[in-house]
């Protein structure tokens, strides 16, 4: 890479124009990161769209005890919902426990009063609690899973017993073609169901801009018979991923899958780092040849937890809540 790239973007980092320093940050850690000191002043930032970029970085720094330092004190005073958003996903990349505290507070207020998150930081703040907490958030994510980007996170989620409340979400009328992105409760909901269950073999999806190629049919009938004869092999208070317990690999499969959309990939990254000890995922929009580089180091990375003579990361059907605050304390013995 140019050297003088890196240069240019750390000098841009000062710019009094608070979206040029916020392009440097955004740059800088597509690239790698950016210089500790630097973004440790910055996080703290007049502007939120730096406190934003800041807290991206710093959730991929070397220092974690210094990084988890900073982003757990500015959550404390962050008035901006979408970067308190930001940091509590940074907390959690960097395996610290506090980054659940912030969500599940925040979700909390919402359940409470309706509409007091912006919609963009309710649906980043779900996201982050449907792939990070564990039984004690079903009733939360029942409660405010109402648009569809929405209800399709309880199939992250992969408690069993969402699967009741998405099998009546199908019987609504659902108007868009099954290949469609037009989004509508049912559609969603069936992709969840399909994320927890592996019920439906899978079909073959139009290729080309506009389709999904993730979609299943949400046929209520079809759905609810299925589950009343196989609901018994899904065991309670565990999470479920594709018909089984959920691993690591199943989410390693879903990042890595031919063809999978877009937001898939970002939701099976986020997954995994917020599994990895601290270990920074993948930048996904990066040239092709070195993504696939880089995905073959963090699934080695994974899969030297996952020997039998290792301390695990992950146990299978396991909420990823349990181990939090541990794994990076795994992967500096490992």
């Amino acid at each position: 890479p140019n050297p003088a790239i890196r240069e240019a973007m750390q000098s841009l980092c000062d710019d009094p124009d608070p979206r040029l320093a916020a392009v440097g940050l955004d740059v800088l850690r597509c690239r790698g990161g950016a210089p500790f000191a630097e973004v440790a002043t910055l996080i703290a930032h007049p502007d939120g769209g730096v406190r934003r970029s800041a807290a991206r970085v710093l959730a991929m720094a070397e220092q974690r005890v210094a990084a988890t330092e900073l982003l757990a004190s500015q959550a404390g005073s962050e008035l901006d919902e979408g970067v308190l958003a930001t940091i509590a996903q940074g907390l959690l990349k960097l395996d610290d426990r506090r980054g659940l505290v912030v969500v599940r507070s925040r979700l909390a207020d919402e359940a409470g009063f309706p509409g007091s998150l912006p919609r963009r930081a309710r649906l980043a703040l779900l996201r982050l609690l449907a792939l990070c907490g564990d039984g004690s958030d079903l009733a939360t994510l029942l409660a405010l899973a109402d648009r569809p980007a929405e209800i399709e996170l309880l199939g992250w989620y992969g408690h069993a017993d969402v699967v009741p409340p998405l099998l009546e979400v199908l019987t609504e009328r659902c108007s868009p073609a099954l290949y469609s992105t037009a989004e509508t409760r049912p559609l969603a909901a069936a992709r969840a169901l399909q994320r927890i269950t592996a019920a439906m073999e899978p079909r073959s999806a139009p290729r080309g801009v506009g389709y999904r190629p993730d979609a299943v049919m949400p046929d209520p009938t079809v759905w609810a018979a299925w589950w009343d004869e196989h609901r018994a092999r899904f065991e309670p208070g565990i999470k479920h991923r594709h018909g089984r317990p959920f691993t690591v690999e199943a989410s390693l499969d879903e990042l890595c899958a031919d063809g999978a959309a877009q937001d898939v990939r970002e939701c099976a990254a986020l997954e995994l780092s917020m599994l990895s000890g601290g270990v920074p995922a993948p930048w996904l929009g990066g040239w092709s040849s070195r993504l696939v580089a880089e995905l073959a180091d963090w699934t080695a990375h994974f899969r030297q937890f996952t020997q039998p003579t290792g301390k695990p990361l992950h146990a299978p059907g396991e909420w990823p809540a349990r181990r939090l605050g541990e794994r990076h304390r795994t992967v500096a013995a490992g």
